[in-house]
């Protein structure tokens, strides 16, 4: 392969590259109705919330309950009446056991009902101790009898596991005494927390940022920073249709039954790449009278980022999938076509190591044609070069002229100058879907091959105890063996062009550096594909560089 079309495929993959991540991931974008913003803090005032008002029933121990199916356990408290824990299981998981998806240390527990606005969860850690009224496989009805103001009320939960990761949390408020029950502090009766953590703060890395998002008509991300912008801590919105929090492989959504509420997005113990997402819903002062019984219902879904489950759910769900603005319909068929290869690969060989290297092999042998014409087109340019020098010594005073007879030299030798940009153009969107499917295909959680533990995870050697900016703790065999496999790339190129020794200097090493701080921390997965992808690049610039141009005289 010619050094300069492997110059321009580095530089103009890695422009568009930064371009997009640039506009998609950092530049800020406008929520909707959003009333509270990061770092602000609400007015400080004497709530009207004083714990000595209520009455718990304490001084009981504490029981663990399961509800369960065959794809999904849920562990709940009743101490709060609130999920201690949730594990997730299906074809997809590649692990002898469940995964585990409450990985959190905020103060906020799933489930948590709570009088008053969400940051007085914070201040009181008292919870009242629930009865067990039903209890089945998949399903638990909690109920707790409380006292505020010397007026007496029940409040019941009900949490039942449905088909496909789903599950139905129902909140009933019972009003017993003879008078009315007016819930209201500060504006707010109670207030739901939900926060489960995808992975350890030790499994976080740069290819697997959460993120969290909102859908009213059209989905808004939330939590966003930019350039010169810090990223918000906390985030209201009015009555969203539901809301999300995900990462690559994993996805909670919050769907609440009712309206007039306020949803609530709290980014808690921020660290590095490493940050917990709280999600959570507050609703309105409400007064009920004696007898009357309310109830409130939310869906959840806790489980792998499928977007064939998800669609099966709710259709509006399939938004969260889509590609950012005009892309869509033409990046979307091409990801299927990918998905759904990678797929039948996957089911044929069993290890989703090999399916990458297949699925490397597979690509470039379809993106070979358009290397070839590439290529043919740059070597063909490259030829012209001496009388395109004689046309600009002869013609360099009438610059009319001299385009003329550079245009007339293009079309008798049957060159198109810019025909080796555009077999390059047509594949970055392959580039860029083949990130999204290798970076968000669940399968990969758990997936082992040669030493890589997990095909989700940077293959970590061992870890060393160094504290030093720009130097990592850990040390990853994959990134350095993709280095030293492109640094020989440039260097056979070099070797084929001796004159443009001097510029292959930075290409031979630059872009490999560059390349190595940017998979550093990246999913293994994707390094072991660039890593194979740049081998068969290797085969196939020895290929080309057999295929003859002949030169008219």
């Amino acid at each position: 392969m010619n050094e300069s079309f492997e110059k321009r495929l580095f530089l103009a993959f890695l422009i568009s590259s930064i371009f997009i991540l640039i506009s998609y991931y950092f530049l800020p974008k406008p929520a909707l109705q959003v009333k509270q913003q990061a770092g602000q803090v609400a007015e400080e005032k004497k709530s009207s919330f004083l714990i000595e008002d209520f009455i718990f029933k304490t001084n009981v121990i504490a029981m663990t309950n399961r509800i369960q199916t065959e794809n999904m356990a849920i562990d709940i408290d009743t101490f709060g009446g609130r999920i201690v824990d949730t594990y997730i299981n299906g074809k997809w998981n590649q692990t002898k056991k469940p995964i585990k998806l409450y990985w959190q240390t905020n103060p906020f527990k799933s489930g948590d009902l709570f009088f008053g606005p969400l940051e007085l969860q914070k201040i009181y850690s008292i919870r009242s101790f629930y009865d067990v009224e039903e209890k089945t496989e998949r399903k638990i009805v909690l109920a707790t009898k409380l006292n505020y103001k010397g007026k007496s009320f029940i409040l019941r939960k009900s949490y039942e596991i449905l088909d496909d990761y789903q599950l139905k949390l129902e909140v009933f408020l019972e009003n017993t005494d003879k008078v009315d029950l007016e819930l209201n502090f500060d504006g707010k009766a109670f207030s739901i927390p939900y926060t489960f953590g995808f992975n350890s703060e030790e499994e976080q890395n740069s290819g697997n940022i959460i993120q969290a998002e909102y859908f009213n008509k059209k989905i808004q991300k939330v939590l966003k920073g930019g350039l010169f912008k810090k990223r918000p801590h906390l985030e209201e919105i009015f009555s969203p249709d539901w809301m999300a929090v995900y990462n690559n492989h994993f996805i909670v959504i919050i769907n609440p039954l009712f309206t007039n509420y306020t949803s609530k997005f709290l980014l808690e113990n921020e660290k590095k790449l490493y940050s917990e997402i709280v999600m959570a819903t507050e609703l309105p002062a409400i007064t009920l009278k004696p007898g009357e019984k309310v109830s409130f219902k939310t869906f959840l879904y806790i489980g792998p980022k499928s977007e064939r489950i998800l669609s099966k759910i709710d259709k509006a769900y399939r938004k969260i999938f889509a590609w950012p603005l005009a892309f869509n319909w033409f990046m979307k068929p091409i990801e299927w076509g990918m998905y759904y290869i990678a797929h039948i690969i996957a089911g044929l060989v069993k290890s989703w190591g090999l399916t990458i290297i297949l699925l490397a092999l597979v690509i470039k042998l379809m993106l070979s044609p358009l290397s070839v014409q590439a290529a043919i087109s740059i070597k063909k340019s490259n030829m012209l070069q001496p009388k395109l020098k004689k046309l600009q010594e002869k013609y360099g005073d009438d610059p009319k002229l001299l385009n003329q007879k550079v245009a007339e030299l293009y079309k008798k030798e049957k060159v198109n100058p810019l025909g080796g940009c555009l077999p390059l153009l047509l594949q970055f969107p392959v580039f860029f879907v083949l990130y999204r499917v290798l970076s968000s295909s669940v399968e990969l959680k758990g997936s082992q091959f040669l030493w890589i533990k997990d095909l989700t995870l940077p293959d970590t050697l061992f870890k060393i105890n160094i504290n030093i900016p720009f130097i990592p703790s850990s040390f990853n065999l994959l990134p350095l063996i993709m280095t030293v496999v492109q640094i020989f790339q440039m260097k056979i190129q070099s070797m084929r062009n001796p004159a443009a020794k001097e510029q292959q200097l930075i290409n031979t090493y630059l872009l490999p550096i560059f390349f190595l701080f940017i998979f550093w921390n990246m999913p293994s997965g994707l390094v072991l594909y660039w890593t194979v992808q740049n081998v068969f690049s290797i085969i196939e610039q020895e290929i080309i560089n057999y295929i003859k141009i002949e030169q008219s005289a």
